[in-house]
């Protein structure tokens, strides 16, 4: 032992029953932090103190001035310059001597780490860790300082831990303004000198109110036959975070080129998910083609008042190519690589006319049915030549009138 600590060890005892009198007096100015750390300790003093040796104690001393009252000074806690012109007696609390030597605290947290899981915003979560003194003198919790100054707040039960007894602080975290993936610290600073500074972690997830999923529907690409029975029922999946009534009113889409089966007001009774069941169909002179429109959800939650939900759907015209396209692939071999094209329509499609950009198409229609036309389309690949085939094959159909259909044509020809 060095220093100031080591002189103090050579200091004069104070007279019998001094402890007993500066307990009792402790009571007058700082009772319950100074008599703690009298518990266990050797009590010595001095006649002086410098303020220079107050700077670089590590060890709490309480100060009998000549004139005045007595005063306690902590090395983490106060500050030496207030006491310039201090003269008494100083009575210095050194911790015990123990087989291990200079006793001293141990901070042990039995976990460094909370996850608060889902938590809604807009509200106050809470998280906390428990700690014991696994040292031999007294454990004080000397400062706390958190990651965010004005989400979060940390508060210690007990500011002075006993040898083997246990404490707490409790994190108060204003979940407001930060949705999303959450990540909270704070640092805790003790007197434990193998360990002065903790750090704390809480993590979690804060979530809005009231969110669903998906956050927009596809009805797909419906044919005529699906346009006229209307496309799958959908579902929207609602979660609410809050124990509150939630009001739903449902409308129907905006331009009306869908229409909802059943529109109306929907209640949930508190917090929980549940379906949201929506149930299309086709105006019967919506147009070929892809569309985008609006259903609307209205909600009792001020910031969710107005929902639009955007609903995709493709209608089919009342003639089309199956497939899209016509893909011949990778072409390796001389000769025909034929593919099938079908018209799909009612009302027995007639193929007028045809043409290509692509050297060495042909087509070959079939008979015409109540559901389409199919026809044979075939490459005749030394005429094709080689390389990479992009082109388009424009055919005109008789379908209740003259129809113009384009069929994108691609493959790669490699023929050696």
């Amino acid at each position: 032992m060095t220093g100031l600590q080591g002189e103090m060890e050579n200091w004069p005892a104070p007279e019998p029953g001094a402890a007993e009198a500066l307990a009792e007096m402790t009571g007058e100015f700082d009772g319950r932090e100074a008599l703690a750390a009298l518990n266990g300790a050797r009590l010595l003093y001095r006649e002086s103190l410098s303020v220079e040796e107050l700077r670089i104690a590590r060890t709490p001393v309480l100060l009998l001035p000549t004139e005045g009252s007595p005063t306690a000074w902590h090395p983490d806690q106060s500050d030496p310059d207030t006491m310039d012109h201090w003269s008494g007696e100083a009575f210095v609390l050194l911790p015990p001597i123990t087989e291990n030597g200079p006793a001293q605290p141990v901070f042990h947290l039995a976990s460094g780490k909370v996850d608060l899981g889902t938590v809604p915003d807009d509200r106050t979560a809470s998280a906390v860790f428990a700690f014991r003194n696994d040292g031999d003198a007294d454990l004080r919790i000397l400062n706390t300082q958190t990651s965010c100054g004005y989400c979060t707040v940390a508060d210690v039960e007990l500011p002075l831990i006993p040898p083997g007894a246990t404490g707490s602080l409790q994190a108060s975290i204003r979940t407001s303004g930060n949705r999303g993936a959450a990540n909270y610290s704070i640092t805790v600073k003790t007197n434990d000198p193998d360990n002065p500074l903790a750090v704390l972690e809480i993590t979690g997830v804060v979530s809005p109110p009231l969110s669903w999923q998906p956050r927009s529907l596809n009805l797909g690409f419906l044919t005529g036959e699906q346009a006229a029975l209307g496309p799958p029922p959908q579902r929207v999946v609602l979660s609410l975070a809050y124990d509150r009534p939630l009001i739903v009113e449902v409308a129907n889409p905006e331009e009306s080129l869908l229409i909802l089966e059943e529109v109306g007001r929907r209640e949930q009774a508190g917090q929980g998910v549940w379906d949201l069941p929506l149930t299309f169909r086709l105006k019967p002179d919506l147009s070929p083609g892809k569309h985008v429109v609006h259903t609307e959800l209205t909600t009792n939650w001020p910031e969710y008042e107005r929902v639009s939900l955007p609903v995709r759907v493709e209608k089919a015209a009342s003639l089309y190519p199956v497939p899209e396209e016509l893909f011949f692939g990778l072409v390796r071999e001389r000769g025909i690589v034929s593919r099938t094209l079908v018209l799909t329509g009612s009302g027995h499609p007639r193929l007028l006319s045809w043409k290509s950009g692509v050297n060495g198409l042909s087509v070959e229609a079939g008979e015409p049915t109540d559901e389409g036309l199919t026809l044979k389309v075939s490459l005749d690949v030394e005429r094709a030549g080689s390389g990479v085939i992009r082109g388009e094959l424009e055919l005109s159909v008789d379908h209740g009138g003259t129809r113009e259909l384009r069929v994108p044509v691609t493959g790669l020809l490699k023929v050696e």
